[in-house]
């Protein structure tokens, strides 16, 4: 899942873009990180994430702003008035009943993200061992700045997608998901194997069937997978064709799915003649 673009500058000098493809969780099979992707970043002038240096320094503040307005957009709604007691038990399954019923209280999204994290964990996966936190952990200790492929607001924006009601149906189907653990943990096994393998065609069809399913289940999928990968794949490739241009080296390192599929950031940046 490591890439390179070479282009010219705008003076006609090489440049070029690499860019390694993560996966927001991981284990020890990731590390160490691979000594061609260490010198690529070492040679970096510039190095971007998903979100820039000053976003990940104020996500947390923003993340309890965004909560906070959440309760606020609730207005005293329940999500249990949403969940059937089969439900209910998943998510005490993976969520203790006290904190469940505090977080009941904002919109679906915020128990969402909470559930959601669990389908990795329990097939052994950590978000501390994810190569984003390492690369942002390894970027801060050096002091080098990130830029952003999005800005914050885009990234929330995806996190609380939809209405109350369509939050609640995305709240649901996760809680399925969880219910069906012997299914849950071979398709996150086969997915995440797939990308220690560095398998880019099996990664980009499981997803894709992944997909497939999840728009079987929820009406409104296709609208919400444009905003969570297309809309965002083509202002991906707007940046980084206006790097290519810039010149010099940059390095990114941002979810591998933007960049696998028939509507990935290569696709974007084909279509708009950058390669």
């Amino acid at each position: 899942m490591f890439w390179r673009l070479s282009s010219f500058d705008s003076t006609g000098k090489p440049s070029q873009v690499y860019i390694q493809g993560t996966i927001h969780i991981g284990d020890d099979r990731l590390y160490p990180v691979a000594d061609s992707v260490l010198a690529a970043w070492k040679s970096a002038d510039r190095l971007a994430g998903e979100i820039s240096t000053e976003g990940w320094a104020s996500f947390q503040q923003e993340l309890q702003k965004h909560m906070i307005q959440s309760y606020t957009d609730a207005a005293g709604r329940s999500v249990y008035d949403g969940l059937s007691d089969s439900r209910k038990k998943t998510l005490y399954s993976v969520i203790d009943k006290k904190t469940a019923d505090s977080l009941a209280l904002f919109e679906p999204w915020v128990l969402n993200t909470s559930v959601s994290t669990y389908i990795y964990i329990k097939a052994g996966l950590s978000p501390l061992k994810a190569m984003d936190l390492w690369f942002i952990t390894q970027a801060n200790k050096e002091g080098r700045h990130m830029e952003g492929l999005d800005e914050l607001e885009t990234q929330f924006s995806v996190i609380q997608y939809g209405t109350y009601d369509e939050q609640l149906v995305l709240l649901q189907d996760s809680l399925d998901t969880i219910a069906d653990s012997a299914e849950m943990d071979k398709i996150t096994g086969r997915l995440y194997d797939a990308y220690i393998a560095g398998d880019v065609k099996n990664v980009a069809a499981i997803l894709d069937s992944e997909n497939k399913k999840s728009a079987g289940r929820v009406p409104f999928y296709k609208r919400y997978n444009t905003a969570l990968f297309s809309d965002r794949n083509q202002a991906w490739s707007e940046k980084i064709e206006s790097w290519l241009s810039e010149g010099g080296t940059t390095f990114i390192f941002a979810g591998c799915g933007h960049f696998v599929g028939k509507d990935s950031v290569f696709t974007c940046l084909k279509k708009n003649g950058a390669l």
